[in-house]
């Protein structure tokens, strides 16, 4: 992070962000009271066969994750008694400055919905939304 601060402290501004892509999780301030910061412009859904970037359509999604039940993240999984792995979608929250907010969904998984800072226990609620997201056109 030294080198962007650098030229951001050089220039007056931050440097262009590289584009959101899959496996490169990062975290962002308000993650810690709210499961997706308010102000996110798109989500990039990546799944285990399928990547796509939502830009519009996605806010019942946030809501669903801002709704759900939270308490701090121990940052563990437990995989559910007689379960297989999946759903597990990573979802990259954009924004117009900063960077992205990562939210990972595992169905199989106790807790289930993890953002780095909250977790949740349960995907029910938000695993049909991202499935839906993922079909749409």
């Amino acid at each position: 992070i030294g080198p962007q601060v650098s030229k951001a402290f050089a220039s007056g501004r931050w440097p262009a962000r590289p584009p959101v892509s899959c496996n490169s999780a990062s975290g962002r301030l308000g993650q810690a009271t709210a499961m997706v910061p308010a102000g996110a412009t798109s989500v990039t859904i990546c799944a285990t066969k399928a990547h796509r970037t939502v830009t519009s359509g996605y806010q019942t999604l946030v809501r669903a994750l801002d709704r759900l039940r939270t308490g701090p993240s121990d940052g563990s999984c437990s995989m559910l008694p007689g379960s297989s792995s999946g759903p597990d979608y990573e979802l990259l929250f954009s924004y117009p400055e900063g960077p992205a907010a990562a939210v990972f969904v595992n169905a199989n998984c106790h807790p289930a919905i993890d953002n780095g800072n909250l977790q949740s226990a349960s995907a029910s609620s938000v695993v049909p939304i991202i499935q839906q997201l993922l079909k749409a056109k």
